[in-house]
């Protein structure tokens, strides 16, 4: 998940960040002379609401032996992804992450030594959902079948892409026009676009408030979840010819929209 201008859609507000304007020397092998540039960046957002969500949960056991541990675990894991194929989970749309069998050990404070009380197994598997007003159900249903660790809830929107290329082309109409004011404010006016740079792109997804815990699959409500909105990011920065006063050079000169 390359910019830095707000993603006007939707409402949001755009903000600029800080703006340089100053000479530059010209490009190697250009053949020309000394450019005066300006120099521009903006910060943008857009909130949307989102469509999808990643699930990270899975089963803990522990036993005596590690085979006992495993044995056990495969069978919790095995009702789990069988409840969420109940569900309407498809089988394309369940993976597993990890899984771990490793030794537990208590440490004696007497002896300051350590011992093997047993083994402990953990298979995690990640969920993709593709109707978030179903996430409450699927972690209650996994917790009903033997789940008894939610590691991660992440929401996401599958129209990200669209929302990247609508900001980048908002954050290229910003710059040109704080790039035009410094132009203008210098006695001069804007040239032609020089270099634009895509610096990055963050999504901000809501952070969902939520204990789930295998006692609430018994007489418990759904688990409540919140989508709430999301958040995308992006920025740009770019490089403006500036042409001075007096300058004959009209057809370089740009006009924002």
């Amino acid at each position: 998940m390359k910019a830095t201008v707000m993603l006007a859609a939707l409402g949001a507000a755009i903000l600029c960040s800080t703006t340089t304007v100053g000479a530059q020397a010209p490009e190697p092998g250009s053949g020309q002379g000394w450019v005066p540039e300006i120099n521009t960046s903006g910060t943008g957002e857009v909130k949307t609401t989102p469509d999808r969500a990643t699930i990270v949960l899975g089963v803990e056991t522990r036993a005596e032996t590690a085979a006992a541990a495993s044995a056990e675990n495969a069978r919790k894991q095995t009702a789990v992804i069988a409840a969420l194929r109940r569900a309407g989970v498809a089988e394309t749309d369940i993976a597993t992450v990890s899984f771990t069998l490793s030794p537990d050990m208590q440490y004696d404070e007497k002896t300051r030594t350590s011992r093997v009380i047993g083994y402990v197994a953990r298979n995690m598997v990640r969920v993709e959902v593709k109707d978030i007003g179903q996430i409450g159900n699927y972690i209650d249903v996994t917790i009903a079948a033997g789940a008894n660790g939610v590691n991660s809830l992440d929401f996401s929107t599958s129209r990200e892409a669209e929302f990247r290329r609508t900001a980048l082309r908002t954050a290229i109409d910003r710059a040109c026009q704080d790039a035009s004011a410094m132009a203008e404010a210098a006695g001069g006016r804007l040239g032609m676009l020089i270099q634009a740079v895509s610096s990055g792109m963050s999504s901000r997804p809501p952070q969902p408030m939520y204990a789930a815990r295998a006692q609430m699959a018994d007489g418990m409500e759904r688990t409540p979840i919140s989508a709430g909105e999301m958040t995308v990011t992006v920025s740009v920065q770019t490089r403006w010819q500036f042409i001075g006063p007096g300058s004959a050079a009209a057809s370089q000169v740009t006009t924002c929209s």
